[in-house]
């Protein structure tokens, strides 16, 4: 929906739709993860040269307005060479360690992060899943937990 918002003295037009609303979330996220691309399943399911990016899995999140999580993906691709490698030979131990963290085998979720870190100590992702990890070792989980990310900002 496009429309008019402001005053008489003032007024601007803005789009309103779902879809915008989640892009902008979405783009909030990057600084969450410390990435420059953030995408949600949908856009990934759309892709029909998949195979042509650069990607990994980021998260199950929970943004502000939307009932049902979304799985986000980063798009590397457009990194700088040495960032990709760095990602694409992390990759493996990452993703694995996600399913285990989202499997609540979180001992082993942790070391497998670790061992990625190991490789890539720059890598923000690495750091925030290990964050996360630390966390759910410490505390631990409801029964009903999900590892779905609550982003509850604007």
């Amino acid at each position: 929906m496009l429309g008019v918002v402001g005053e008489a003295e003032r007024m601007e037009t803005t789009v309103i739709s779902d879809a915008v609303n989640v892009a902008s979330r979405l783009e909030r996220l990057t600084r969450r993860y410390g990435v420059g691309l953030v995408v949600s399943e949908h856009v990934m399911g759309k892709l029909t040269t998949r195979d042509q990016y650069q990607f990994r899995a980021l998260d199950k999140v929970q943004i502000k307005g939307r009932s049902e999580p979304l799985v986000i993906y980063e798009i590397f691709a457009g990194d700088p060479e040495e960032l990709v490698e760095r990602k694409l030979a992390t990759q493996a131990d990452y993703e694995e360690a996600l399913r285990l963290y989202y499997d609540r085998k979180f001992t082993q979720a942790n070391l497998l992060i670790a061992q990625a870190l190991a490789r890539d100590p720059e890598d923000q992702v690495l750091h925030f899943h290990q964050a996360r990890i630390a966390e759910a070792v410490a505390r631990g989980v409801p029964n009903d937990w999900e590892g779905v990310e609550i982003c509850n900002e604007q």
